[in-house]
């Protein structure tokens, strides 16, 4: 009985309730002499009772799994905010005239002012033009 109430408070309540009804039966079945009657019911209180335990388990495990997708999703999509992305250097050649720049992906980076054609400035000036 004990099992059925703590799976009952700590674990999953729906089938811990059916736990505790089949436990409760066990004691009134023996008393009555229904041994058979009173081992019935205490097998199917023993399995309510481990399926309420699987499945407090199960909830744990993909709660976990959960954050752990949400913790990875968040990371990546702050390490992208913030990546640094070396361009090729024919592109940057005949676009801005210089390829030894790290051009950052968002635009609006602190430290990385824009020149007249989107181009990234070495000084931190921006070109004109």
């Amino acid at each position: 009985m004990g099992w059925a109430i703590a799976v009952l408070i700590l674990c999953f309540w729906p089938t811990g309730i059916a736990a505790v009804v089949y436990a409760s039966q066990v004691g009134n079945k023996l008393a009555v002499g229904d041994v058979a009657g009173a081992q019935e019911s205490s097998r199917k209180a023993k399995m309510w009772c481990w399926v309420s335990f699987g499945i407090a388990i199960a909830g744990i495990v993909l709660a976990i799994l959960i954050w752990i997708f949400v913790a990875a999703a968040a990371f990546t999509i702050y390490s992208a905010s913030t990546l640094t992305v070396r361009w090729p250097g024919a592109i940057l050649d005949a676009v801005c005239g210089s390829s030894a720049l790290a051009v950052p992906i968002s635009s609006s980076a602190p430290g990385y002012p824009r020149g007249g054609r989107g181009c990234p400035t070495p000084g931190g000036v921006a070109e004109s033009g």
